[in-house]
C-alpha cells in the first residue's frame, strides 16, 4: 500500500506591503496632478473676472467724460464710479477704496483727456494676462 502526500501550495492572501506601496504612490501622484490642475483654473477664472471687471470699469468711466476731459490730471475717479454704480457688483469697495479679486487696490485716474486704471496685487501670470488681453481689446 502506498500512501502519497499532497502538499498544497499557498494561495494569494491579497496584496503585500510593496504593491499597496505602489498603489499608494500612483493614487497620490493622480491627486496632486488633479490638484495643480484645479488651481490652474481657478487662476485663469479669476484672470478672466478681473478682464471682464477691468472693462466695465473702463466702460463706465467713458461715461464721466465731459467736454473737457475727466477733470484735471490725477483726479481720483473711483468716487464717481461708486456714485454712478460704475463698479462691477462683484468687487469690493470699502470706505471709497475698489479692491479685485486678489484683493489689490484698483485706482482710476484722469489724465485730462483721458483716464488710466491700475490694479495692484495681480499674481505676474494674470498680469501678463491681463495685460494681453486688454490690450487687444482697445
Amino acid at each position: 500500500m502506498s500512501t502519497t502526500q499532497r502538499t498544497s501550495r499557498p494561495t494569494q492572501g491579497g496584496f503585500v506591503s510593496i504593491e499597496m506601496i505602489i498603489v499608494l504612490i500612483i493614487i497620490a501622484i493622480g491627486v496632486g496632478l488633479g490638484l495643480a490642475a484645479a488651481a490652474g483654473m481657478f487662476s485663469s477664472s479669476n484672470a478672466n473676472e478681473e478682464q471682464r471687471n477691468i472693462s466695465v470699469i473702463a466702460a463706465n468711466a467713458r461715461a464721466l467724460k465731459t467736454s473737457s476731459g475727466y477733470g484735471s490730471s490725477g483726479t481720483n475717479l473711483i468716487p464717481s464710479l461708486i456714485a454712478i454704480n460704475g463698479v462691477p457688483k462683484n468687487m469690493s469697495v470699502s470706505s471709497g477704496v475698489v479692491y479685485n479679486v486678489y484683493g489689490g487696490s484698483v485706482t482710476v485716474s484722469s489724465t485730462g483727456m483721458g483716464f488710466s486704471i491700475t490694479t495692484s496685487k495681480l499674481p505676474q501670470d494674470a498680469c501678463i494676462t491681463l495685460a494681453t488681453k486688454i490690450a487687444k481689446n482697445t
